[in-house]
């Protein structure tokens, strides 16, 4: 009887959606994952612009360092030649340039000591970027864990409904009923072909329903299809 396979029908209609909602589940697994590799992708990111500011701030600390010394070679070297010197033209001129050169070594050590301030913020910023990197790898293999085990929970579930989906659809007695439901749920956004009449209405698109359409769908003598989005009622 029509009635009976369309009871059958959106018994199948519920085990199909089951099964959908399990594969929209497992096929959003390898978004999560990305989502999760994304975020310990940008604090490695993070980590190595740290590491290339503590590199970058350890050689301009060495160029200071030589040109500080490079300095006060020199003003060792001026100083010895200050006896030497016949003119206090010359001795002046001589103790000038060694002034100049006391206060750029004075500068160079006031530089250094911005640097290694800098070195301390740069190393605390490296030690908490690092921490935050072993903690995102540890989350992210966690998360490849779980999510696998949910993959292959998932997997196993959809193999156990879809066997009995097969019970269920070959329980439908009238085939071409059977048929234009597969091809209304191939075409469907949703994967619905079997609504209810819901308060008067289609179940799957919400659409009001004449009198006449509500009476006749619960007569059972034929198909009826909703005129608006074109899924089956099961009454």
């Amino acid at each position: 009887m029509l009635k009976d396979d369309l009871a059958k029908l959106l018994k199948l209609q519920e085990k199909d959606s089951q099964i959908l909602d399990q594969e929209t589940e497992a096929g959003d697994i390898p978004e999560k994952l990305k989502e999760r590799q994304d975020i310990l992708k940008a604090k490695q990111e993070a980590l190595h612009v740290i590491k290339k500011m503590a590199e970058d701030a350890a050689k301009e600390k060495k160029l200071l360092e030589l040109d500080v010394d490079s300095k006060n070679q020199a003003i060792k070297k001026l100083s010895g030649q200050l006896n030497d010197v016949k003119t206090n033209k010359e001795y002046s001129a001589l103790q000038q340039e060694i002034n100049h050169a006391k206060e750029d070594v004075l500068k160079g050590e006031e530089a250094i000591i911005e640097k290694l301030m800098l070195d301390d913020d740069i190393k605390l910023k490296l030690t908490k970027g690092s921490e935050e990197v072993k903690a995102e790898e540890a989350k992210l293999k966690a998360e490849e864990e779980k999510l696998k085990a949910e993959g292959k929970q998932l997997e196993e579930a959809v193999k156990t409904e879809k066997a009995e989906r097969e019970v269920l659809a070959s329980a439908v007695e009238d085939k071409k009923l059977l048929a234009r439901y597969e091809q209304i749920r191939a075409n469907a956004g949703n994967g619905v072909a079997a609504i209810a009449v819901v308060n008067h209405s289609c179940g799957g698109c919400g659409t009001m329903l004449r009198p006449q359409e509500t009476i006749e769908i619960h007569k059972f003598t034929h198909i009826v299809e909703c005129e608006d989005c074109g899924r089956i009622f099961c009454g």
